[in-house]
């Protein structure tokens, strides 16, 4: 995927348009170094859980405990939801001040560019944790080329809305986020799709998706508040990200628990679950 968006924007789209190559090269590694860069930091939680789903659930099916499969790849949804959805809403409403945080030395167009982009790639967080997810489930299931297929349908989906947006639209490097977005959303609906398919399996929508997303507008909210009053008073993006991003996580942890987004059980499964479960109740959050 990312080496077709590389060819096509950096070697197709400059001839269609008679662009200035080094600009565009400029721009793309904005994209690539930055802001694809930092949209890929929470999927490696993902990628962790997956590499460790794939033994587990393989057992599972081999001693055909197919409802002891589902509970375990519904706990895996679910913990990987919890974590990647407000992730996705901390990146999109902190933006800016994140990609200054740790990347420095930039323009203010430079920063603004990449910020942009991170936004419009922050969604595809949500849909690559949980392809990643789904992709180790099928391999453990015994479908080893089921998320190559769908890897190579979305390929295709994603390259002809790449092309049609460069081509019909002014939306330049925006069209190449646009369609990294849709890459990992329909790699996501197709291995989702597949693992239903291959073990009976329905997602409970509630308490993985609903209460998550309810929970981290709260946060994204909260971290929006605290930046732009602590970015008032020190006009300091870097001093003012760090307590935004603290608090937020504090906020979004309460709401979560006060919605019964999560139990106490599957608390104990994060790591240093224990922990969070000893301060939820000290502060009598859980009783």
């Amino acid at each position: 995927s990312s080496t077709v968006n590389n060819s096509i924007y950096t070697k197709w789209y400059p001839s269609l348009r008679n662009l200035d190559t080094v600009s565009i090269y400029e721009k793309y590694g904005i994209f690539s170094g930055q802001s694809l860069t930092m949209s890929n930091i929470p999927i490696a939680f993902a990628s962790a859980m997956a590499s460790a789903m794939i033994p587990s659930v393989a057992q599972l099916m081999a001693a055909r405990d197919v409802k002891g499969a589902r509970e375990k790849i519904g706990l895996a949804v679910k913990t990987t939801m919890v974590i990647s959805i407000p992730c996705a809403v901390g990146l999109f409403v902190l933006a800016k001040p994140v990609i200054s945080l740790l990347f420095t030395h930039k323009t203010a167009e430079e920063l603004n560019l990449a910020a942009a982009l991170l936004m419009t790639l922050s969604l595809s967080v949500i849909f690559y944790a949980l392809s990643t997810l789904n992709s180790s489930i099928l391999q453990g299931l015994g479908k080893v080329n089921t998320p190559i297929i769908n890897a190579g349908i979305s390929l295709v989906v994603q390259t002809v809305a790449a092309v049609l947006l460069l081509m019909f639209t002014r939306l330049d490097l925006y069209s190449i986020a646009i369609a990294n977005t849709l890459y990992s959303g329909m790699m996501c609906v197709l291995n989702q799709w597949a693992v239903r398919r291959a073990v009976g399996y329905r997602q409970e929508i509630v308490k993985t998706f609903v209460i998550p997303a309810f929970a981290s507008a709260f946060m994204g909210a909260a971290a929006w508040a605290i930046y732009e009053g602590l970015y008032m008073v020190t006009k300091s993006m870097r001093i003012s990200v760090i307590p935004a991003i603290v608090i937020a996580a504090v906020v979004y942890f309460v709401m979560l628990i006060l919605m019964r987004g999560i139990t106490e059980q599957e608390l104990r499964s994060f790591p240093k679950g224990y922990l969070l479960v000893k301060v939820a109740k000290k502060c009598r959050l859980l009783r």
